[in-house]
């Protein structure tokens, strides 16, 4: 059974854990130390051997095109309008844009989200990219098509790559892939039923039943229940099953808001039977789908059946997968949701009797591997929740993250400083330069020897360098504060934005004006995945770049957030810009899973 524990936050609990870090962790620095500065990024994951049943194989992409590796030798517009597309017996999907910003009203936007996932994107001095989810038959092929070149590699190449694909588009830019697969297909998926829809939604206790009655009405009985106010509210039968035809295993999690008599009846590997009445809210399941690899296909379903008002459908695997969320009506104003269940973006969890912790980001898990680096992304030890192997299954193996960029470095045993920006690192060639640049010796991370092994060199930093991705930057004798992203400085407008981001000021680089005039000015910074913000009588959890309505207190709680931790939007410019951000799909209580 899934089994998820919120560690305590306890002061000795977190020494031990750091402890545990450090320990497990050894091995694998003196493991990077041997590693050439040639290779880009390394990962254990190596996919599976070639299936001669074409077997269906899941992954996440990143695909990323422009000036990508290394500094940028020709900054002229160049036009990389592109897509990623499969066969017909495939699926691919957006997970999220990189970058893209938006130079003017045609360029740098997503023109089609899936089969195929399209863009229009103009690149200067740096790069866009996007991440997609891929579901393909083994020996198809996926094409990554833009205007300055086409790669056409199958699934399984695709899947199996160990190191990121690079592709000469010419004059320093470059397309590049990097896969993450997938390699135990399943998923969590909640069905919930019930007053879905937002209009008519609140939790079934606000229903407070005080009187329970039944109406004949023709040959039928009508259950009616009273509220506190005396209200008369229909009671609507939702007693059905959910089952899996073919391709996997079903697994019943939880019940989800099962009351009073509500109970499960039975439950197979391939069924579950309940008893269910709602009133003003909703009930459901968490389910597990465990798919099985070598049978799995596009005509795959799974039923979802409400047997007392006779409505079922079918559902196709893939489709549930790629969706997220896929939404029906039942009988009149009562629906259904299937949503894809999965933690938010930069939630950190550690598999159960094991020491490593990963960050959770865009369906893919990716090892940190050490306290500090921990500590760079602005990220905390109270946050690693204790999950089963079973759980962390459902994610992509990734790379191993880096240091944040603009961290400052230095190996214990050796003498060179080095920024770490875009994942690599960049010498600071001698005290002079680094001086010149606004660094503060203080704020140099050590680090143990051989730990930079990992990071490729690019270019080294001089007096008269322009500042790297990740640079928190300040004109001197002016207070706007800036950081460095996508090759331009974007505006930090609040100190709430700021905190919100878990940024440094200690390390906020003082610079002369010609220093800060070789940026171009970017769009200012947004609140970041992760943030709890309430503006004009709304909390959200921003996700992925959206917003994601928390639609009731006891929704934000039973989701795992903590009220304390919601900032209030007031600032009238964030207020605006809050309202123009795209909506995720609604938080609707357990969304995080505590058994």
């Amino acid at each position: 059974m899934l089994k998820i524990k919120m560690l305590k936050r306890l002061t000795v609990f977190g020494m031990v854990l750091s402890m545990i870090f450090s320990m497990a962790f050894a091995t694998s620095f003196s493991a990077i130390a041997t590693t050439t500065e040639e290779v880009t990024i390394e990962t254990t994951s190596v996919g599976t051997e070639t299936s001669s049943t074409n077997q269906m194989l899941h992954f996440v992409m990143k695909v990323r095109w422009g000036n990508v590796i290394g500094d940028p030798t020709n900054i002229e517009e160049s036009n990389f309008d592109g897509s990623v597309s499969v066969s017909s017996s495939a699926r691919v999907s957006l997970e999220r844009t990189l970058l893209f910003e938006k130079h003017n009203s045609i360029a740098d936007k997503i023109t089609k989200r899936k089969d195929p996932v399209s863009w229009n994107s103009l690149i200067w001095n740096h790069w866009d990219g996007v991440k997609v989810l891929v579901s393909s038959p083994a020996n198809d092929d996926v094409v990554i098509a833009t205007n300055e070149g086409t790669i056409t590699m199958t699934a399984q190449e695709l899947y199996d790559l160990s190191a990121p694909h690079i592709y000469d588009a010419g004059e320093g830019r470059e397309i590049v892939i990097k896969t993450y697969p997938i390699k135990n297909p399943k998923y969590f998926l909640k069905v919930i039923w019930g007053k879905t829809s937002r209009a008519d939604y609140a939790l079934k206790g606000e229903a407070d039943e005080i009187e329970i009655s039944a109406v004949a009405v023709g040959n039928a009985i009508k259950r009616i229940i009273k509220n506190k106010l005396g209200k008369d509210i229909t009671v609507h039968d939702a007693s059905g099953y959910f089952q899996i035809n073919d391709g996997g295993i079903l697994k019943l999690i939880k019940t989800l808001r099962f009351e009073g008599k509500d109970k499960i009846v039975s439950k197979t590997n391939s069924k579950i039977e309940w008893t269910s009445h709602v009133a003003q809210g909703v009930d459901g399941i968490l389910t597990k789908l465990d798919l099985d690899a070598n049978s799995l296909n596009g005509s795959d379903t799974v039923t979802l059946n409400f047997t007392e008002v006779g409505w079922s459908k079918d559902f196709n695997i893939v489709d549930l997968y790629h969706d997220r969320i896929t939404t029906a009506t039942v009988k009149g104003d009562y629906g259904a949701i299937l949503q894809v269940w999965r933690k938010p973006n930069r939630s950190l969890i550690r598999i159960k009797n094991k020491a490593e912790v990963y960050m959770v980001e865009d369906g893919v898990k990716q090892w940190i591997p050490s306290p500090e680096v921990l500590t760079s992304q602005g990220l905390t030890f109270d946050k690693v929740e204790v999950v089963e192997q079973d759980e962390a299954d459902t994610y992509g193996d990734g790379e191993e993250i880096c240091y944040a960029d603009g961290t400052i470095v230095r190996e214990e045993d050796k003498q060179e400083v080095y920024v770490i920006a875009d994942g690599e690192k960049k010498h600071i060639t001698d005290p002079t330069a680094f001086s010149a640049l606004g660094y503060d010796w203080k704020n140099v991370v050590k680090v143990k020897p051989g730990a930079l092994g990992f990071y490729r060199l690019r270019t080294a930093m001089k007096t008269n360098s322009v500042h790297p991705e990740g640079a928190l930057i300040r004109e001197e004798g002016t207070s706007k504060v800036y950081l460095v992203e996508g090759g331009k400085k974007k505006p930090i407008s609040t100190q709430k934005i700021f905190n919100a981001r878990n940024l440094d000021w200690d390390k906020v680089l003082v610079i002369k004006k010609e220093q800060m005039n070789k940026f171009q000015l970017g769009a200012s910074l947004k609140y970041p995945d992760g943030a709890l913000v309430h503006a004009d009588g709304k909390t959200y959890i921003m996700d992925q770049g959206k917003k994601r309505w928390i639609r009731s207190g006891d929704d934000l709680t039973n989701a795992g957030y903590n009220s304390a931790d919601i900032i209030t939007v007031d600032d009238p410019t964030e207020v605006s810009d809050l309202s123009a951000t795209v909506e995720g799909d609604d938080i609707v209580a357990d969304d995080v899973v505590v058994l």
